[in-house]
């Protein structure tokens, strides 16, 4: 086949020893999570992978073996020098031959001489070695594989005893994945010893497997552990920057963002990567991006990942797990509070890990104060006792906006606003205005939002109530919570270097001074999420059923079986099978609807709902999908907005929804080519930032 002649083409003028063996590793796309093994593939298919890699091994071992050196030479180089021995000189265009019309257009990269010692290349080839013996069997079958239904019934009792005895000794599938039509193949022949396709998929009990290219690394990993302010984030960042290369992984939008622009005003040339935005720096080895999106399969000197003891948060842990499991580092610094040092020593001493634990005392003191702001049995009597300074918490937007205004009233303070539906923009702004003496404006009123992600110079952390509503019920703030919040007030170098803390309610003392007092609880579990491989086997296996054979009938389905470690928990999909449910009439493919359920959309806010299905629904009809917002509906919204709220407050949350629409639209458009609207909702995000403002 012409792959075979190119490979030994390759294999001749690269001087690779014979005994070597070659395999082709493809990227699907930019922005493709996985790497696929393409050795027995069609030209047509590997043809339409962004970047092909040629990869050499000896034989005696595939993955840790030291193969013998081979020179390399620039292969445009080779390919003029054969033709000027072929052709006669002439004014008509070079004639390529077969060869050199397979190197261009497979855009082959120039070869460094010893591109294969490159540790990379080891954890690469074992991608290459999961399936040797099913490659091997199907190869004879031609240049169209993995399109297998027309293989001999020999070989799919191999491949399907092969697969059985890998889930065998290895408790899940392989990490590299399988074809959808492959996975027809098993479902439709299997042998007596394959094991439940179901069962198999839904085995999470060693989630480290996943991750080959970290696994094949001899990592350290640093844990930075403290309190608020205590300079734990700074000290690793500073190894992150005296990197060759690295990472920073942060709980939120803004916190990557702030990394990107400091790595850059120091020098560091860093890029960005968020769902949302995607900004490339010239040069840059450096990336800042938020948990979710960090890559596994990209190779860095140092990564930092923030916040670790989210690990074990309800909803989002699954990130901080994968990052820490699957991160192809050789240094991981961790920064965060000393619940999740135990947990997180242990899975790393089971992954082989090095591990080491760096102490941080508080930098500027914390000082829980004895007198609660209520002097009096004055209805109201604590608003006249806020200081400039005071960071108030409230744990809902309604009545974020009631204190701020109380406060006002009395006509001795200008208040700003920090909550988590405010645009990332608009709470930097708000932190700006309240950090600058001059501004004018001299107390917070802020929500949980204020424990990460804004440097704010605050005096006094004065807590409106203990209580938060979670979603479910009415519950006390954690241990943690409390800590977390109460952390923010004094800083070090800063206007207010001691920080104080108090409540509005004196009832409310005790359990503010000791949770400040309390050691904090350790994690004992950290968050998991299945795969959309996973997923699909469930799908394709129910596929004789069609009452069953959805979506959200699958996830809840592997919600109810999957099998996890103790140190492991599944956390909540809820919100993901809902969006399935809401979407299952539309005909869209099982992948396109995945993509649909995990983007940041909150079905609870009505025009994100709205927004949402619009966007699916124009879809799944292959035509290209507009943004949808008008600068009408921006400047003048619906009447019905305004029911049983103040005009000004009705506007504010409509554009705080339009705001998380456009986000919407863009985290939809870097992952499918259809949304071709980004530099119109760019540009609309900036208006509704401005009314916002």
């Amino acid at each position: 086949s012409t792959i075979e002649d190119l490979i030994t083409e390759a294999t001749r003028y690269w001087n690779v020893p014979p005994s070597h063996k070659c395999y082709i590793v493809t990227r699907r796309n930019k922005n493709s999570p996985e790497l696929v093994c393409a050795s027995y593939l069609s030209v047509d298919t590997i043809l339409q992978a962004q970047t092909v890699t040629l990869l050499w091994h000896a034989p005696e071992d595939p993955v840790t073996g030291s193969p013998s050196e081979a020179e390399g030479v620039d292969p445009s180089s080779y390919f003029d020098a054969k033709r000027e021995r072929t052709q006669p000189t002439t004014n008509d265009p070079p004639v390529m031959d077969e060869h050199e019309q397979v190197y261009r257009l497979l855009q082959v990269r120039k070869a460094s001489k010893h591109v294969h010692r490159d540790e990379r290349i080891k954890a690469l080839l074992s991608f290459q070695t999961m399936f040797p013996s099913m490659y091997e069997d199907l190869a004879g079958a031609g240049a169209r594989f993995p399109k297998i239904r027309d293989k001999e019934q020999a070989s799919i009792q191999r491949f399907c005893r092969f697969l059985s005895l890998w889930t065998r000794t290895r408790g899940s599938l392989p990490s590299s994945g399988i074809s959808s039509e492959q996975l027809e193949i098993i479902l439709n022949n299997q042998p007596e010893d394959v094991y439940n396709i179901q069962e198999t998929a839904s085995n999470m009990q060693a989630p480290h497997t996943w991750y080959p290219l970290a696994r094949s690394m001899k990592r350290k990993v640093v844990m930075h552990v403290g309190p608020t302010n205590s300079g734990k984030t700074h000290a690793a960042l500073q190894r992150l920057a005296a990197a060759e290369s690295g990472v920073y992984c942060g709980p939120l939008r803004l916190l990557a963002h702030e990394i990107y622009e400091r790595m850059n005003g120091h020098g560091v040339a860093c890029s960005l990567v968020t769902g949302e935005s995607i900004i490339e720096t010239p040069g840059a080895q450096h990336k800042a991006c938020t948990i979710e999106m960090v890559s596994t399969i990209t190779p860095v000197k140092v990564a930092v990942i923030d916040e670790f003891q989210l690990l074990g948060e309800e909803n989002r842990g699954w990130a901080w797990t994968r990052a820490l499991l699957g991160l192809p580092a050789e240094e991981i610094h961790l920064c965060g509070d000393p619940s999740a040092q135990e947990i997180v020593t242990t899975l790393c001493t089971e992954m082989g890990d090095d591990v080491e634990v760096v102490h941080y005392a508080r930098l500027s003191p914390l000082e829980p104060l004895s007198r609660a702001l209520t002097s009096s049995t004055m209805r109201d009597a604590h608003y006249d006792n806020v200081e400039p300074g005071d960071c108030v918490i409230a744990f809902s937007r309604k009545e974020i906006y009631k204190i701020k205004e109380l406060i006002e009233q009395r006509g001795h303070h200008k208040c700003c606003v920090v909550y988590g539906g405010l645009p990332p923009t608009i709470r930097t702004q708000q932190a700006r205005l309240f950090n600058d003496p001059s501004s004018g404006f001299d107390v917070m009123v802020a929500s949980d939002a204020v424990g990460m992600g804004l440097n704010l110079s605050i005096k006094r952390v004065v807590f409106s109530t203990l209580e938060k509503f979670d979603g479910t019920s009415v519950r006390d703030l954690t241990t943690s919570e409390i800590k977390q919040i109460a952390g923010r007030a004094g800083r070090f170098k800063s206007r207010y270097p001691t920080g104080y803390v108090t409540c509005f309610e004196a009832s409310d003392l005790p359990l503010l001074h000791s949770a400040l007092r309390a050691p904090v609880e350790p994690l004992d579990r950290v968050g998991l999420a299945p795969t959309f491989e996973q997923l699909e086997l469930f799908f394709l296996a129910e596929r004789n059923n069609p009452n069953q054979n959805t979506l959200a009938h699958v996830m809840m389905r592997f919600i109810d079986i999957a099998r996890t470690e103790k140190l492991y928990f599944l956390c909540d999909y809820s919100d993901k099978v809902d969006i399935a449910k809401f979407l299952q009439p539309l005909p869209l493919s099982l992948t396109d609807l995945y993509n649909f359920c995990i983007a940041p959309a909150d079905i609870n806010d009505q025009q994100v709902k709205k927004y949402l299905f619009q966007y699916a629904s124009t879809f799944s009809r292959g035509s290209l999908v507009p943004v949808g917002v008008s600068p009408t509906e921006i400047h003048h919204p619906p009447a019905s907005v305004y029911h049983k709220v103040s005009v000004i407050q009705a506007h504010l949350r409509h554009l705080e929804s339009l705001h998380r629409v456009l986000d919407l639209y863009l985290w939809l458009g870097y992952r499918v080519e259809s949304f071709t609207d980004r530099e119109k909702a760019e540009r609309m995000k900036k208006i509704v930032y401005t009314r916002i403002n």
